[in-house]
Order: C-alpha cells, then sequence, then structure tokens
C-alpha cells in the first residue's frame, strides 16, 4: 500500500499553507513555513465520519506530531500528491534496438 507523503493543495484563503509534507512543517504560499507544527501523517478519507465530523465529500487529513488537531482538505483542491510504495514499482518498457 502507498504512503502518502506529501500534497499540495491549490491557494486558499491568506494564512493558509499550500503544501505539507510529513516530517517538515507546513508551508505557505509566500514559501514561509509554519513554525510551530510538524505534519505526522497525512491520510485519504472516503465518505463516512471522523472525530464527530460528518464527511460528505472525499478528504485528505492532516495529523501533527504532539496535537490532537486535524485539517480536512477536500480532494477538489489538491494539486499535487507524492507517495511511496513499499517496493519499487516494476515498469514494462519496450526493447532496444541496437
Amino acid at each position: 500500500m502507498a504512503r502518502i507523503i506529501e500534497i499540495w493543495r491549490k491557494p486558499a484563503a491568506a494564512g493558509l499553507p499550500v503544501r505539507y509534507t510529513v516530517g517538515n512543517n507546513p508551508v505557505l504560499a509566500s514559501g514561509d513555513s509554519v513554525d510551530d507544527v510538524i505534519v505526522s501523517a497525512i491520510d485519504y478519507r472516503e465518505t463516512g465520519a471522523l472525530a464527530g465530523k460528518r464527511l460528505n465529500a472525499p478528504v485528505f487529513v492532516i495529523d501533527f506530531e504532539d496535537s490532537f488537531i486535524q485539517r480536512f482538505i477536500p480532494v477538489g483542491e489538491i494539486i499535487d500528491i507524492a507517495y511511496e510504495t513499499k517496493e519499487a514499482e516494476k515498469v514494462k518498457t519496450p526493447a532496444l534496438e541496437a
């Protein structure tokens, strides 16, 4: 199973981060980082309920180290996702001619 390690969101309201990378501080559109929090995990959730909040559309959930706060970002606001897999994916390539 793939593990999400970074997401980029569309620039939204002023002051909201646009890049979330596991193990790092969130980064604002200006390039400045939010120094008081570190992203611990990024997860994808379908519809359902989470922490008493009803999810009506798929979201990405951002967890922060040493905090009970989570940020939900709707899938439609995401412009790029980086993930890693447990093993390298095998890519089929055509044979090269000599």
